[in-house]
């Protein structure tokens, strides 16, 4: 599954279709992570899931250890954080409630990064581009640390800029 290990015990367990938006899920218990070597590169990008869980990251992209990251999205304290570094960290923040399922997507264009939560715009800030490499951890921030504890479905990435209208209609096709 992508897992930091070989050890089936690091791997999100797959959940049924009752438990899930579309088909089946991960649930993240609080020490499982997927890791992949997918760059988004230089420029834009757009980042969606559906998430429901109380701490931890959905996903970050960095180095495996933890400790150099470009972009990361987490859950701390009831609050939502889009995450990116251009030199200096830079984010936005939304309240989180823990319990319900919502549509997340982080966007980041040439010139700043939003927050949706449920197809609505609830944070943005100007922000550089920076170099976006690095290892994609879905569930951690690297391979060991503030891992995720909830479910995580649906996840696309997106090596451009998605509109406020096409995070929208995801958010309504995905809602349907």
């Amino acid at each position: 599954l992508g897992a930091n290990s070989s050890v089936a015990s690091d791997d999100p367990a797959w959940q049924t279709e009752d438990m899930c938006i579309s088909g089946k899920c991960l649930k993240f218990d609080g020490g499982d992570v997927i890791t992949t070597n997918f760059s988004s590169g230089i420029g834009p990008f757009t980042i969606s899931a559906w998430a429901k869980g109380s701490t931890g990251y959905i996903y970050s992209q960095g180095s495996d250890d933890g400790t150099q990251y470009r972009h990361r999205l987490y859950i701390a304290s009831n609050v939502l954080t889009f995450l990116y570094y251009d030199g200096a960290a830079k984010s936005v923040t939304t309240s989180w409630e823990a319990s319900t399922w919502h549509y997340v997507t982080a966007v980041k264009t040439a010139s700043d990064m939003s927050l949706y939560i449920d197809g609505v715009l609830k944070n943005s800030t100007a922000s550089n581009t920076a170099s976006n490499v690095g290892t994609f951890h879905l569930g951690a921030s690297g391979t060991s640390l503030n891992f995720f504890n909830g479910f995580i479905d649906e996840v696309k990435i997106y090596p451009y800029a998605r509109s406020a209208a096409q995070v929208k209609a995801d958010y309504n096709d995905g809602a349907a």
